[in-house]
């Protein structure tokens, strides 16, 4: 342990040397003061300097001194362990949306503006150093090139491939990348997201509601220049629109700021340096509309501060240096009585809240619910111990969007689901974009309907166990009169008892009788004995013969396994002579390079055929 002990911020103790040179000045003074009062009598040098007798009485102050000596050490930052701590990684979620219409090969942007687009997307996607990106292209379809993934080097891979000319229908549709991509969140199970559009402009003919963001938050960054330029053809000349007139299409950022106002983010105007992206990245760092983290399987160690004590010490000095009796706060601090030793250290210097929010973290959730001052949090903590019903208590009288919809989790978790209902449907009539109330709605409604349908199945089936019931009651009256019946005739049998002729005969063709049933019962039994051994002798034949044919197939396994592990052997000499021929087969493979564009452009004809959409009413085809 001390064989690792050293500072982690040694620098600070710089800051000695003007404690050294304030110490040499002040001592310095009190020397100077000492000197006159040995050559002048005590009750003359009050005349002869002032300040010389005030000198005389000084001293150096040592626990300031020592004070600012352990502040210094303390902020060095003086560490001798280590301390493991879990690792946790970002869990946010961001869709970049590529317009790939006509107008994004627009030349107001040198060489166009599809090629500063695809830079600013591989900016991004090196800024983002956490969280799932995805990214689609849209005109007047929208297709997924990747969907939301950790790994954003897979998507920087094929953004170099995406053209204007790879979209099987042009046109505009902003609103149906939109909807893409809040298909994507859905399906990956993320509630908040960001989506950021890159686009040179929006449609009138598109309309745009916050209600579509289903609680995301939509940001774009517009490319282009309020001038515009031609958009040119690939064989010469500039695209034209119905009437012959060259297409100019011009960069308003006027409906692109009216979108994003109602969509909650940011907007940009493409910039040739990183001004652009700092405004939207760092405002949607700065305000993530998804805190959530996850921890994942690494751990990293951290030094252990000790310095932290070195400060009590030098708290104490100070309350004593801004009291007059400065011996009772020592006197205070060494008579604390046994009853003081129940407070808690962190009770000095922490609200009730804090504490609680301290206890909540370290998952000592029953002492937070003690903790918290603050109703709601005391519900919170609670509901996470699983105490539902106190949970529920502590949120009596709360009236606030948030207690409304936790009290809406507490009585989904006790079973009282109609009322977890009525709760958040409270909530969404306040809040009609609480995604989570949504959620939660929806599960409950399920829940809700698969209890009725138990119930429906459970009342079938006690309806079946009733019918089943009377039935048996039934055959049970009917043997007990047959028992009735047949009591009667042994009844009449007996009255005949007073022939003694007639009885003994009777008797003898009884024994009769018994004797040749219990032979038939004996010759039933050996039958049933019998078949069963012919049964039984079967299923050992055929036990025996699949353990046979398990044995030769396994034989065949490692006969053959020798084979091939002999067949290299002799096919090594083989493979030697055709190497250089593999060798240049892949040299030529390696010169043939690689066109992710060709399959993005056979995959998005293929979605666009399969989904059979009307695009003839595009006014706009750029």
């Amino acid at each position: 342990m001390i064989e690792n002990f050293h500072f982690l911020r040694p620098l600070w103790f710089f800051a000695t040397i003007p404690l050294l040179i304030f110490i040499w000045y002040y001592d310095g003074k009190i020397k100077t003061g000492r000197a006159w009062s040995k050559v002048c009598d005590p009750h003359l040098l009050p005349y002869i300097m002032n300040t010389v007798q005030k000198d005389i009485k000084k001293r150096l102050p040592w626990g300031g001194i020592v004070s600012a000596l352990l502040v210094i050490t303390a902020l060095s930052g003086p560490v001798w362990q280590r301390v493991p701590q879990p690792v946790f990684s970002n869990q946010s979620a961001m869709i970049i949306a590529l317009d790939l219409s006509r107008s994004m090969d627009a030349t107001d942007l040198k060489p166009n503006r599809i090629t500063w687009a695809k830079h600013k997307i591989l900016d991004i996607l090196s800024r983002r150093k956490e969280g799932q990106t995805a990214l689609i292209v849209y005109a007047a379809e929208p297709f997924v090139v990747s969907p939301l993934t950790d790994d954003s080097h897979n998507i920087s891979a094929l953004v170099n491939s995406l053209s204007t000319d790879m979209m099987p229908a042009q046109g505009s549709r902003p609103q149906l990348a939109i909807d893409k991509a809040v298909e994507l969140f859905k399906n990956s199970g993320i509630r908040r997201g960001d989506l950021l559009m890159i686009t040179d402009g929006w449609p009138e003919s598109s309309t745009f509601t916050s209600k579509q963001m289903v609680g995301h938050r939509l940001s774009i960054l517009g490319v282009g220049t309020q001038e515009g330029a031609p958009i040119p053809l690939p064989d010469g000349g500039f695209f034209s629109d119905a009437s012959g007139a060259i297409v100019i299409p011009k960069l308003l950022s006027g409906p692109l700021q009216k979108v994003v106002k109602q969509g909650g983010g940011y907007f940009a105007e493409l910039q040739t340096d990183d001004k652009d992206l700092d405004l939207l990245l760092s405002g949607i760092k700065q305000n993530p509309i998804s805190m959530q983290v996850a921890e994942t399987e690494f751990t990293a160690d951290r030094w252990h501060e000790e310095g932290p004590w070195l400060l009590l010490p030098v708290l104490i000095w100070a309350a004593s240096v801004f009291r007059r009796q400065s011996i009772l706060v020592f006197l205070l601090f060494f008579s604390i009585n046994n009853e003081a030793h129940a407070l808690n250290w962190q009770q000095l210097w922490y609200t009730p809240d804090q504490q609680g929010a301290a206890a909540m973290a370290e998952g000592k959730l029953s002492e937070a619910s003690e903790l918290f001052s603050d109703k709601q949090w005391q519900a919170v903590a609670k509901y996470r111990s699983g105490q539902y019903d106190a949970a529920l208590k502590s949120l009596e009288g709360e009236s606030s969007n948030d207690a409304i919809y936790n009290r809406g989790n507490t009585l989904a978790r006790l079973g009282r689901l109609p009322e977890a209902v009525k709760a958040y449907n409270e909530v969404l009539k306040a809040d009609p974009n609480h995604a989570d109330a949504k959620y939660n709605l929806e599960v409950v409604k399920k829940a809700i309907k698969q209890q009725e349908e138990k119930k429906e199945h459970q009342d079938e089936g006690d309806k079946k166990e009733g019918d089943k019931k009377e039935g048996d009651k039934k055959e049970g009256d009917k043997k007990e009169g047959d028992k009735k019946e047949e009591h009667n005739k042994s009844g009449s049998d007996d009255s005949q008892e007073s022939n003694p002729g007639k009885q003994q005969e009777a008797e003898k063709n009884k024994q009769a009788s018994g004797k040749d049933q219990s032979n038939e019962d004996k010759a039933e039994a050996d039958k049933k004995s019998a078949e069963q051994q012919t049964k039984d002798k079967k299923e050992d034949a055929a036990k025996l013969k699949a353990a046979q044919e398990a044995a030769q197939e396994a034989e065949k396994k490692k006969s053959a396994q020798k084979e091939g592990e002999q067949k290299p052997m002799v096919k090594s000499q083989e493979q030697l002579k055709s190497e250089e021929s593999k060798m240049a087969m892949e040299q030529w493979l390696r010169r043939i390079p690689d066109n992710p564009g060709g399959l993005l452009r056979k995959k998005f004809l293929n979605q666009y055929r399969n989904r059979n959409r009307e695009t003839s009413e595009i006014e706009q085809q750029w």
